[in-house]
C-alpha cells in the first residue's frame, strides 16, 4: 500500500481513478484558458494570420512599430509589441528591422514575430512562433 495515499477519499476512488480525474480536470482548465486566450477582442483578432500582410516597420528610437493589412487591402493597422493579433490567439512578440550582411550585399530584414498558444500533447500551454515577413531589400 502507498503511504501517502488519503485514508479518507470521497466516493471511495482508487488512486489511479483521481490522477485521471485530475488531469482531466487540469485538461478542462488549460482548455477554457486557450479559449479565452483565442475569443477575439479586437477587429485584428478577426482575421486569419494568412491573410495579414505586413506592409511597413517604423523605428522610433527603441520602439519599433508595424503596419498591417487586412485580406480587403483598404484597412491598415497600427501595431506594437503585445498587441493581440490573428484568430488563434497570438501576440505581437518582437518587431525585428536590422541590416545583414549577404554574399549579395547588404540586406534589410522586417519582419514580425507573434507567439500563439496550443495545448501540447500533455495538456500544458505552450507557445508556438510564428513569423511575418516582408520581402528583404537589397541595398547598395
Amino acid at each position: 500500500p502507498d503511504p501517502f495515499f488519503p485514508f479518507v477519499l470521497l466516493g471511495r476512488k482508487s488512486l489511479r481513478e483521481l490522477q485521471m480525474q485530475a488531469s482531466t480536470d487540469q485538461f478542462a482548465k488549460m482548455l477554457a484558458l486557450l479559449e479565452r486566450l483565442r475569443t477575439p477582442k479586437t477587429e485584428l483578432q478577426r482575421i486569419n494570420l494568412s491573410d495579414i500582410t505586413l506592409t511597413a516597420i517604423i523605428k522610433k528610437g527603441k520602439e519599433a512599430i508595424a503596419m498591417v493589412r487586412g485580406p480587403d487591402k483598404s484597412i491598415g493597422y497600427m501595431i506594437r509589441k503585445g498587441t493581440y493579433i490573428g484568430t488563434n490567439g497570438g501576440v505581437v512578440d518582437d518587431i525585428i528591422s536590422e541590416e545583414k550582411n549577404t554574399d549579395l550585399g547588404k540586406q534589410l530584414i522586417r519582419k514580425i514575430i507573434i507567439k500563439e498558444p496550443y495545448l501540447d500533447q500533455d495538456g500544458k500551454l505552450k507557445y508556438r512562433r510564428v513569423e511575418l515577413n516582408m520581402p528583404g531589400t537589397l541595398l547598395k
